[in-house]
């Protein structure tokens, strides 16, 4: 299940990638995050959870993180945690190297619905902005059934 470069999956319980942020590179990272969830036999409850949170961080990025200057990278590093047993754990961390931008007052009808989404998808949410970036840390306890299943 390895992959041998720094950008793919590192070992069965790590995941780490990076591209150049784009809608089309948020959906890349979406589907090898599905397939590396897939092959750790994580439930498709979590999986979902997960997924949808994961993209919506990347796909934060990709619209906010380089508004106004050339685009830059985005990284996503996931982990599974299976020790102790019966208390498996991941968690995921989506940032990038742009400038932070806090929620508008008044986002409109189809705007900032995003932080409080992968708010409700994960178990634990830090999220930590400056000028030098954004990093998105989620949780989820596997042992738990999610907020939102399937």
């Amino acid at each position: 299940m390895a992959h041998g470069s720094s950008d793919g999956w590192r070992s069965a319980s790590t995941l780490r990638l990076g591209r150049r942020a784009s809608a089309a590179a948020a959906t890349e990272l979406r589907h090898v995050l599905c397939a590396w969830l897939e092959a750790l036999g994580v439930a498709a409850e979590h999986r979902g959870a997960i997924e949808l949170a994961c993209y919506e961080a990347l796909a934060n990025v990709a619209c906010h993180a380089y508004t106004g200057r050339s685009t830059g990278v985005m990284e996503l590093d996931a982990t599974y945690d299976h020790t102790p047993p019966g208390s498996p754990r991941l968690t995921a961390t989506v940032c990038d190297h742009g400038r932070w931008r806090p929620p508008a007052a008044d986002p409109g009808p189809l705007r900032g619905r995003g932080v409080p989404m992968i708010r409700l998808l994960s178990g634990v949410v830090d999220i930590a902005g400056s000028d030098a970036g954004t990093t998105v840390r989620m949780s989820w306890d596997l042992s738990l059934t999610p907020a939102i299943a399937g």
